[in-house]
C-alpha cells in the first residue's frame, strides 16, 4: 500500500464516546537528564520522553536537514546546545551535547555518566579511566554504553562536544521492533504527473489506489508543505516529515472526524481539535493520537468535561459539567475517584466528600438549603444514615 495503516489509523483515531471514558494514569515528561538521555537513544521519536524533548529542541533557534546519502534525520538545537539525529525511520540513533561556541549555547542540563560540561581533560582521564585516547588526536576520547559508543572532544583542555552514537545492528533491531508505532506515512512508491518534479522541489504523485500527493520533495520523498487526499474522501493538508504528517496540519475522514493542530511522526502529538461527526469535540493536548493532558471534551450544550486526560481517557484533576449541576474533582475508570465536591444548580445544594470508583464511600458533608448542613454516611453509593456529629 501507498500510504501505510491507512484502515489503522481510520479505526484507532475515530474517537466516539458513549459515557464516561475510561482512564488512566497521567504521565508528565519534562527535561531528561543525565541517564535518561541514554534511555532515549533507539527510540523512536513518538517514544513520550523524545517526543517532548524534540518540541523542546523545536521552540528554540533550530535547523533541520536530511542527508540522503546515510538517511539521517538531524535536528539541532541552538538553544539547548543539543543534537539529535535519526534514522529515515526516526529513531534516535546519536545525541550530541556542546559547549558554547559559535552557533551553539552551552548545554546547562545534566550529562550522562556523570560528565560535566567544562570538564578538564586530566581530571577526565583520571575519572574515567575505562575511556581510551584517540589514535590520531590526543584530545579526543573514547568509551563506551550499553548500547554504543561514546566520543568525547577536548578544546583548551576542556570538553567541548560529547556524542553518544547507538551501534547499528542495536538501531537496525529497534527500527524493525518499533514499526508498528509509525502512524500516518506516505512512501513515495506512486507515479510523478511530472517528470522530475518529485525529487526536490514540488510535484504531484499519485497512486493506483486512488492516493494524491501535491506539494514539497526532498530527495524524492514527500517533504515539506503538502496536500493529501483519497477517492474516499480523505484530506491533510499541513507539513510533511520524510513522509510523515508532522507539525502542524488538518485531517479529515469523512464521517468521523476533523482534526486540526500537530502531528509528530504520523500521529496526533501536542496542542490540536478533533470535531467528531457525532456531535462530540475535545480541545487540549495530545500524545501519540490519544487525548493526553489538559483539555476539554464537550459531548453537548449541556455536557462536558474539563480537565486532565491521559490515554484518550479523562483523568485526575477536572470538572465533569452535566444540565443538572457538575462535579468538581477526581476522576478515574471513567467515574469519580477520590475528593470532590458535587453541586446541583437547581436548588444549590452541595456534598463533599471521597468517590470510590464512581460510588460515595463514608461520610460526606452535606448541604440542602431546606434541610441545612449534616453529615450522611454512604456505602456502595446509597446513603445510609444521617446525623448532625460525626460518630453519633
Amino acid at each position: 500500500m501507498s500510504l501505510l495503516n491507512l484502515h489503522r489509523l481510520k479505526r484507532d483515531m475515530k474517537l466516539r464516546l458513549t459515557g464516561l471514558l475510561l482512564l488512566a494514569g497521567i504521565r508528565v515528561f519534562g527535561m531528561p537528564s543525565g541517564n535518561e538521555f541514554l534511555d532515549l537513544i533507539g527510540m523512536p521519536a513518538s517514544h513520550p520522553p523524545l517526543a517532548a524533548l524534540i518540541m523542546e529542541m523545536e521552540k528554540g533557534q533550530h535547523n533541520e536537514s536530511y542527508e540522503p546519502s546515510t538517511y539521517t534525520y538531524e535536528i539541532n538545537s541552538y538553544d539547548l546546545g543539543i543534537t539529535a539525529r535519526f534514522n529515515q525511520n526516526f529513531i534516535l540513533s546519536e545525541i550530541n551535547f556542546y559547549d558554547s561556541g559559535y552557533l551553539y549555547s552551552a548545554f546547562k542540563g545534566k550529562l550522562p555518566m556523570s560528565m560535566e560540561v567544562r570538564m578538564n581533560h586530566g581530571y577526565f582521564q583520571e575519572r574515567f579511566r575505562n575511556f581510551y585516547t584517540d589514535t590520531f588526536n590526543q584530545f579526543v576520547m573514547h568509551g563506551s554504553f550499553t548500547n554504543g559508543d561514546v566520543v568525547v572532544y577536548f578544546r583548551d583542555r576542556h570538553i567541548e562536544l560529547v556524542k553518544f552514537i547507538a551501534n547499528k545492528s542495536y538501531v537496525a533491531t529497534q527500527d524493525h521492533e518499533h514499526l508498528a508505532e509509525w502512524g500516518f506515512r506516505l512512501i513515495p512508491d506512486g507515479q510523478c504527473t511530472e517528470k522530475g518534479r518529485c525529487y526536490t522541489g514540488s510535484g504531484t504523485m499519485v497512486w493506483p489506489n486512488g492516493m494524491r500527493y501535491t506539494g514539497q520533495f526532498q530527495y524524492g520523498i514527500p517533504h515539506g508543505e503538502g496536500i493529501i487526499t483519497d477517492s474516499f474522501g480523505l484530506t491533510y493538508s499541513g507539513t510533511l516529515k520524510l513522509g510523515f504528517l508532522w507539525d502542524e496540519g488538518r485531517l479529515t475522514v469523512p464521517n468521523q472526524y476533523t482534526y486540526k493542530g500537530h502531528f509528530l511522526m504520523g500521529r496526533r502529538y501536542g496542542e490540536g481539535e478533533i470535531r467528531n461527526s457525532d456531535g462530540t469535540s475535545y480541545t487540549g493536548e495530545w500524545e501519540n493520537d490519544l487525548m493526553s493532558g489538559k483539555g476539554k471534551f464537550t459531548f453537548s450544550e449541556s455536557y462536558r468535561y474539563e480537565g486532565f486526560f491521559a490515554n484518550n481517557q479523562f483523568n485526575g484533576k477536572g470538572i465533569l459539567y452535566t444540565k443538572d449541576g457538575y462535579l468538581d474533582g477526581y476522576f478515574k475508570n471513567g467515574k469519580p475517584h477520590g475528593y470532590g465536591t458535587q453541586v446541583a444548580t437547581l436548588n444549590n445544594s452541595t456534598i463533599k466528600g471521597k468517590w470510590v470508583n464512581g460510588k460515595k464511600e463514608g461520610v460526606f458533608d452535606v448541604f440542602n438549603p431546606g434541610v441545612g448542613e449534616y453529615k450522611a454516611e454512604f456505602k456502595d453509593d446509597i446513603e445510609i444514615r444521617r446525623f448532625r456529629e460525626e460518630g453519633k
